[in-house]
């Protein structure tokens, strides 16, 4: 945030940064093997670094594939109207994977980290 009397450059022309809190976005870039074992509503266990856990749904599963990292980017929405959860912390999503390698009944589950966003980007 730019205070009253500060430059603007015009390569950084932002002043303010809005966040919205409620609800959080967390990415997570991650391998299409795992990506293939997600489904948009679906509901995922995220952790955090300091042990809280919580649900989230699976908004968006991308169909582009990132050439240089060869990830596909999955969104999930996490409520948060209490605001106990902040923009920019740590967290994993477990990926349950069934032995015929479809969702559904998980027999183990993958842990993906990534930080958690505030996003105000619909």
């Amino acid at each position: 945030m730019k205070e009253p009397g500060e430059y603007v450059a015009p390569n950084e022309p932002n002043v303010v940064t809005l966040v919205e809190l409620d609800p959080l976005l967390a990415k997570f870039p991650m391998k299409r093997s795992l990506a293939r074992h997600l489904r948009i509503g679906q509901s995922v266990n995220i952790r955090f670094e300091h042990g809280a856990k919580v649900k989230g749904v699976v908004d968006v599963i991308s169909p582009i594939v990132d050439a240089q990292s060869g990830t596909i980017k999955v969104k999930v929405r996490i409520k948060n109207p209490d605001g106990a959860m902040l923009s920019g912390e740590r967290c994993s999503i477990d990926i349950p994977i069934s032995d015929q390698g479809y969702p559904g009944q998980s027999r183990s589950a993958h842990r993906v980290p990534n930080r958690l966003r505030g996003d105000y980007q619909r």
